[in-house]
């Protein structure tokens, strides 16, 4: 839905910006360029300036920066130096000038390479470094073509990226959230959610941005319309697609994505400290996130709700070691599944709403998506314990054939998760899943297993 326009059938408003005052710079390494809001300046045909008591000083390398915000402007490198009141924002500036506020920047990517510091847009993003520069990237050289696609496991955050990216991308007349009404994209939903508001630009009105939530729960007729929109895109409109299984997505809509954003999760430590910045003891954030993993989604909405001590509880349960591995998944699954329902509101607020929806039915669809959360997040924590009890048996000297075994475990892991992306009911997608890992546990620790 558009801000101040009639309200089409089938969207969501997204949500106003969010004003950013903190701007980082950074020289990535390059001598030559510096990083202004994520946007380069080119030290040869630029110039840096910051205040200092003895008068204005050209900054050539963010080392030269404080770690605190510090007002700085840029200037043409022809021009003269601004005053110090210029920096301050005490007098107007100098031609060609623009000022902003700046801050010594550091940052790792996962190979060990010096990254430009985020854009505000995207820093408070709980994702990893190497993905907010890629996504800063996509704010500050927007894609020329049509098609954009923003990935991630489930719980990672696609849509939080997308929504931050869009903002930078449009106004808010222009942007809109496009939601399936129920489980899959329908052609009547491609028209109405998506191709329709693409037609609402009005004249002297940015480029309309058009985010698709869950691009790859289309039904083949919806991914043919898709596709068609994005090689005959109404008003030159951008299209944000998020999934978090683009590897079953149409390879023909795939191709005409011309950028691919797949979101890396936060590391162990930074999500700690996240769950310590929350309010909790050093403890309790080791706790959960020994029991969510990299899944931020449901930790964070477990702190949101004070469901913590359930969360961790409920999932301790699942032991694969322990004893009767079917039967405690049954017991485990009677606690959780009414703490996904207690959870869903603080996962999706203000996410997979709908205008088509009444209160109930948005609230059964977040249920729903929270239960399919956790039950995904379920099978990956039982596949990671199976894999320490093969380890365990190998050094124990059990007689055990490794390959037979972790083939057996990938086969039951991967037709129990495409079994829940697919909406079976997520009590008897494990019920199955735990049944037929009994006997891989068995002959691992046949003492321990049911």
């Amino acid at each position: 839905m558009r801000v101040g326009a009639a309200e089409p059938t089938g969207f969501s408003v997204a949500p106003p910006p969010v004003a950013a005052t903190v701007v980082d710079v950074s020289d990535r390494c390059v001598t030559t360029k510096l990083y202004v809001s994520g946007r380069p300046v080119l030290m040869d045909r630029q110039s840096v300036w910051m205040a200092s008591p003895t008068g204005p000083v050209r900054v050539k390398s963010w080392k030269q920066l404080p770690s605190s915000p510090t007002p700085v402007v840029v200037t043409p490198v022809t021009s003269p130096p601004p005053t110090v009141a210029q920096i301050l924002g005490d007098d107007p500036l100098p031609d060609g000038a623009w000022a902003g506020s700046a801050s010594s920047y550091t940052a790792k990517g996962r190979k060990g390479r010096d990254l430009p510091p985020p854009h505000p847009a995207v820093s408070g993003l709980t994702v990893s470094a190497d993905s907010k520069a890629a996504l800063t990237q996509l704010i500050t050289s927007p894609p020329s073509g049509h098609g954009v696609l923003i990935s991630a496991p489930p719980g990672a955050g696609a849509l939080d990226a997308a929504l931050a990216v869009a903002r930078e991308l449009t106004d808010t007349a222009s942007l809109y959230l496009a939601t399936p009404s129920a489980d899959r994209w329908t052609v009547e939903e491609i028209d109405d959610r998506i191709r329709h508001p693409a037609n609402l630009r009005a004249a002297g009105e940015r480029r309309p941005v058009i985010i698709v939530q869950d691009a790859d729960a289309m039904t083949p007729t919806a991914a043919d319309r898709m596709l068609k929109t994005l090689e005959e895109p109404p008003s030159g409109a951008l299209f944000i697609l998020t999934a978090t299984r683009p590897s079953t997505m149409r390879k023909t809509v795939l191709g005409r994505v011309t950028s691919h954003v797949r979101l890396t999760p936060m590391d162990e430590d930074e999500r700690v400290d996240l769950y310590e910045q929350k309010g909790l003891d050093s403890l309790s954030a080791s706790q959960l996130e020994n029991s969510a993993g990299e899944n931020v989604a449901l930790a964070l909405a477990a702190i949101e709700a004070g469901k913590v001590g359930e969360l961790v509880s409920g999932l301790s349960l699942l032991s694969v070691d322990a004893e009767a591995p079917v039967t405690r998944a049954l017991r485990a699954w009677a606690d959780l599944a009414p703490l996904a329902k207690q959870l869903a509101p603080h996962m999706f607020s203000g996410q997979l709403d709908s205008a088509d929806d009444d209160a109930a039915a948005t609230s059964e669809r977040q249920v729903k998506a929270a239960s399919r959360l956790l039950a995904r997040h379920i099978i990956d924590r039982a596949t990671e314990d199976l894999r320490r009890l093969v380890h365990s048996a190998v050094s124990r000297n059990v007689a055990v054939d490794v390959d037979q075994v972790e083939a057996a475990v990938a086969g039951a892991a991967t037709e129990a998760r495409q079994a829940v992306d697919a909406y079976s009911p997520p009590d008897r997608v494990l019920v199955t899943f735990f049944a037929r890992i009994s006997p891989v546990v068995a002959s691992l620790a046949p003492n321990e297993a049911a």
